[in-house]
C-alpha cells in the first residue's frame, strides 16, 4: 500500500498526519512490548530487578544468572528509551498499561466520551496485535445498544475482539460517529493481522470505572487473557 493510498483510505488529512499516526502506533506498541517483558521477568523471578541484582551480590557463581540479568537490563533500557521518545515527541497520551495480578489492564484517556472509547480500542489493539500495511485497508461498521456507558464500552471492545478473530483483522483507527449511554455507531479501519502479540479473550466489568478528571475522562479496563 502506498503512502498516498493510506491518506485516502484512512481519511487522514495529509501524508504528514498519516506518518504521524503510524509513528504513534509504533511507539505505543514498543512501550507495551517492553513493559510486558519486564512484567514477565518480575513474575518469573518473583521480585523486582533491584531485588534480583541484590540477590546476586556476593554469590560466587552467578554465570547462570547472567542471561536473565542482561535481558532485564536491556528491557528496562529499551522501555526508558521509548518512553523518552514519546515524551519528547509530544505525543498525546491515549492509554497506558497498568499492572494487574492475573489479567491485563489498561487506563484509557479522552477529552470526551467519543475520544475515550476510541482510545480504549486503540490501547487494546496496541497490546494485542500488529496490522499489515501491505494489502488494502479494510473498514467495518459497528452498531451497538446498551443501558449505560460502562456496558457500552465493554460491548464495544468485545465486538472489536470478535471482528478481530473472525475477520483476522487488526484495527488502528476508530471513528465514533454516534455515542450516547444507549447507543454507539462507529466505523473502524484496519488491515490484515500481521502478528498477534497478546491473546485477549474479552473485556470485563471487573474494576471497570469511567471517571471525570480536570483533564477529561479516564477509564480503567481489565481484560481476560
Amino acid at each position: 500500500m502506498s503512502n498516498e493510498s493510506l491518506v485516502v483510505t484512512q481519511e487522514y488529512k495529509d501524508l504528514d498526519e498519516t506518518l504521524y499516526a503510524l509513528a504513534i502506533a509504533e511507539v505505543d506498541r514498543k512501550i507495551a512490548k517492553y513493559r510486558h517483558r519486564i512484567n514477565h521477568l518480575r513474575k518469573k523471578h518473583d521480585m523486582s530487578f533491584d531485588e534480583f541484582t541484590a540477590h546476586l551480590c556476593g554469590r560466587a557463581n552467578i554465570e547462570q544468572e547472567d542471561e536473565p540479568t542482561l535481558e532485564w537490563e536491556a528491557a528496562l533500557d529499551m522501555l526508558s528509551d521509548w518512553e523518552a521518545t514519546k515524551k519528547v515527541s509530544n505525543i498525546d497520551r491515549k492509554f497506558e498499561e497498568i499492572e494487574h495480578t492475573a489479567d491485563l489492564a489498561i487506563r484509557a484517556y479522552g477529552r470526551d466520551m467519543r475520544e475515550l472509547f476510541a482510545n480504549a480500542a486503540y490501547g487494546m489493539f496496541a497490546l494485542m496485535a500488529e496490522p499489515s500495511l501491505e494489502g488494502p485497508a479494510c473498514e467495518r461498521e459497528v452498531s451497538l445498544e446498551a443501558t449505560d456507558y460502562e456496558s457500552l464500552l465493554v460491548d464495544w471492545l468485545n465486538e472489536l475482539i470478535y471482528l478481530h478473530e473472525v475477520e483476522r483483522e487488526t484495527y488502528y483507527q476508530f471513528a465514533i460517529e454516534t455515542l450516547s449511554p444507549a447507543k454507539l455507531q462507529a466505523r473502524v479501519t484496519g488491515g490484515a493481522t500481521k502478528n498477534k502479540t497478546k491473546a485477549i479473550k474479552a473485556a470485563t466489568f471487573h474494576e471497570l470505572a469511567i471517571e471525570e478528571t480536570v483533564n477529561g475522562l479516564v477509564a480503567t479496563i481489565v481484560f481476560d487473557v
